[in-house]
């Protein structure tokens, strides 16, 4: 979902070596009583080295993979924000990432659970029961919101010498991007003149591959560029222009009659919440406090 490109290779098989040990492991001992229950997890046979080894790799296996799920899709958001210029439920992929932090979260307190009946012995209940329990309920829920999400065709996914890049800060980011300050700052000059003259954000849809077939300039030099001279993502500098067009709008007494929202739209928003956190952020005010203070009656001195 984070990369349409990615194809399937010979190294992703290394993710099932887990799976075909223990599966493995579970064939030769099919008729061996490993353990029944937890409260027997820690009695001395041979096979406690292999309870304590499977209980070991199962939680890094779990932590782990919920960790990277977790940095995948917040870089995927960081990502999203230097090449398209509104937010979509479906494209920042939030769903995924409440369900994955929600599924550890749930998966710890069955483990912390387990630990606790295995050494204290104090629940009424098998807490290994839960692990079924939680497993089939996420793999609905995942199914279900899965199904319901397209795949980003849109979404212009970067290079891999890009993407790793994309983790860096400061001026090592673009060390090797080749651009020239003088070259950045001519980007930079056409770049706000184009925005200012033809109005590119009053499309909902912009993306930074729009705006560089329209300008000329490369995509990833428009993102340096604005990053390193202008010191905003592609989405803040869009939305910027889109807020002060809003601040225009309400103060043209021919738009009087519309309501914020309506003017919000036109401006190039596409999202109500959005909108509002973008002008609370860049004027100070909510936009129905805005309202509010132009259509005060002024005071008389």
């Amino acid at each position: 979902m984070t990369n349409p490109l990615l194809k399937f290779s010979l190294w992703h098989t290394l993710h099932f070596v887990p799976f075909v040990a223990f599966f493995a492991v579970s064939v030769v001992f099919r008729d061996k009583p490993i353990f029944d229950n937890l409260s027997g997890f820690f009695v001395i046979d041979r096979f406690i080295s292999l309870r304590i080894v499977y209980s070991v790799c199962f939680f890094l296996s779990v932590t782990v993979y919920s960790i990277l799920s977790f940095i995948e899709i917040r870089r995927h958001q960081a990502r999203l924000r230097d090449v398209v210029s509104y937010t979509s439920e479906k494209m920042t992929l939030n769903w995924l990432k409440i369900l994955s932090i929600t599924f550890y979260v749930g998966f710890l307190m069955v483990f912390i659970l387990g630990g606790i009946n295995i050494i204290a012995g104090l629940l009424h209940f098998d807490p290994y029961i839960l692990t079924f329990i939680f497993i089939s309920f996420f793999s609905f829920a995942y199914s279900f919101y899965a199904i319901r999400q397209p795949e980003i065709l849109n979404y212009p996914a970067s290079p891999p010498e890009e993407d790793g890049d994309a983790v860096q800060k400061g001026p090592e980011k673009y060390a090797k991007s080749g651009l020239r300050d003088e070259q950045a700052e001519e980007y930079l000059t056409r770049l706000l003149n184009y925005m200012e003259e033809e109005k590119p954000y009053l499309d909902s849809d912009l993306t930074i591959l729009d705006l560089s077939k329209k300008t000329g300039i490369p995509r990833h030099y428009i993102t340096e560029v604005l990053n390193e001279k202008h010191g905003r993502n592609f989405f803040t500098f869009i939305n910027e222009y889109r807020v002060k067009e809003v601040i225009s709008l309400i103060n043209d007494p021919k738009y009087q009659h519309y309501t914020i929202l309506a003017i919000a739209f036109d401006a190039g928003f596409n999202s109500k919440s959005t909108f509002n956190t973008i002008f609370k952020a860049s004027s100070g005010k909510t936009p129905s406090e805005y309202r509010k203070e132009l259509t005060k009656p002024s005071e008389k001195v």
